[in-house]
């Protein structure tokens, strides 16, 4: 409230209390306070927060070590009490009960700290990249390469969506089960499939991708479906042609499209200037953006046939190679291991979907685990005591 709110009140409604010094209006304070302290105690609301912070750290520790939200309830709280009654006494042991920790209260708990954890990486990271580049202005920036197929379904129209839920509830439903894995093996065998697993993740080039939805598309056009081929084996059961489902025809020359356009937003071709990186040896020095001095340290290295032999017959790696060329030619080397080292390795990304499996296992097909995975690998300790004064705190029943 206003100061001027503040004096108008006090004149208006407190006359009698005008004049007193400042000490008094503390000393009401003070007092007050302790009036509220009083009631809490009484009331047992310290009790109930105090029971509410719990929650949210045993919440905490189940999601960082990959549990189920009812270990909760079933195991550490029953646990809790036995190891309390035992130690203290069983007036302690029920305090210990108040603690809520039931699965619906563990699943808000995790929610709540993950939402949070969230803010606070965003917070650091925003403009991450802006202020990397005044350190270093040189460095590059790329997508994560894994899982690439993802970006197919990412804009899909509502007619392959639906197309698309539905295969993915079947693939959830075989892959819950080693015993249905085996039966949906001996299934495809009796079939004459060229495939007796459910793949998960499929490897492709971005060029070869890419070059090979033109084609589709080109094939699509000519009311040609071989490039699909169980959509193919159906129009021909029912000798229909790919002319007569115009609207589907058109959906998926749509898609297609959408989908060269998503993959070259993610991964965009590598500028000409570094074709000299990937191979020294054919390249045209006057198509790169070096200086006259690098240039002719690349002509130098092109035209030694030991170094050639070596980039040809040694099997190292593209960074291994230019390292070693490092020796010889410092300047050189130095941009291409620049450009090189941001490839190095996908260990990070790798582990963190080994962490996913590890997390949503098949006892946990149905869980959302976009929360849990969150705690499980970040370093970040969320702020409990500011999501408990967020909470009204209320005892476990």
């Amino acid at each position: 409230m206003k100061p001027s709110f503040l004096k108008r009140h006090l004149e208006s409604k407190h006359k009698n209390v005008v004049n007193k010094e400042v000490q008094y209006f503390e000393r009401l304070l003070e007092d007050l306070k302790n009036r509220k302290n009083d009631i809490k105690q009484f009331s047992g609301a310290e009790q109930n927060e105090n029971a509410l912070k719990a929650s949210y750290k045993v919440s905490h520790l189940i999601a960082k070590y990959g549990k189920n939200h009812t270990i909760a309830e079933n195991l550490i709280l029953p646990a809790a009490v036995e190891i309390v009654s035992c130690m203290f006494g069983e007036k302690e042991a029920k305090i210990i009960k108040t603690i809520p920790l039931s699965n619906d209260t563990v699943s808000r708990r995790i929610n709540d700290m993950a939402y949070d954890t969230k803010e606070q990486l965003v917070r650091r990271i925003r403009g991450l990249v802006g202020h990397i580049k005044k350190v270093s202005a040189e460095c590059k920036f790329t997508h994560c390469v894994l899982h690439r197929e993802a970006l197919a379904t990412k804009h899909l129209s509502e007619e392959l969506k639906e197309v698309l839920d539905q295969s993915v509830k079947i693939v959830n439903f075989i892959k819950t089960r080693p015993q249905k894995s085996r039966y949906f093996k001996i299934l495809c065998q009796d079939m004459g499939s060229l495939h007796e697993n459910v793949l998960l993740y499929t490897e492709k080039k971005t060029n070869t991708m890419i070059k090979k939805i033109t084609l589709w598309e080109k094939e699509i056009q000519k009311n040609n479906c071989e490039p699909f081929e169980r959509l193919n084996i159906f129009l021909q059961d029912n000798k229909k042609n790919l002319s007569n489902f115009t609207e589907l025809k058109t959906q998926m020359v749509q898609h297609l499209n959408a989908l060269k356009i998503r993959i070259r937003e993610y991964f965009p071709p590598l500028e000409k200037q570094y074709d000299w990186i990937r191979d020294p040896f054919d390249v045209d020095e006057t198509d790169t953006n070096l200086t006259t001095f690098e240039k002719e340290q690349l002509i130098e290295v092109s035209c030694d046939p030991s170094i050639k032999n070596k980039f040809l017959n040694s099997g190292t790696t593209l960074l291994d190679f230019w390292i070693c060329v490092g020796k010889e030619q410092k300047e050189l080397s130095s941009i291409a291991v620049k450009f090189l080292v941001g490839f190095s390795t996908t260990y990070l990304c790798e582990r963190d979907f080994s962490s996913l499996t590890y997390v949503k296992c098949k006892y946990r097909n149905k869980l959302n685990v976009e929360d849990d995975l969150r705690l499980y690998l970040t370093k970040l300790e969320p702020n409990i005591d500011k999501l408990c004064q967020q909470k009204q705190a209320h005892p476990s029943h």
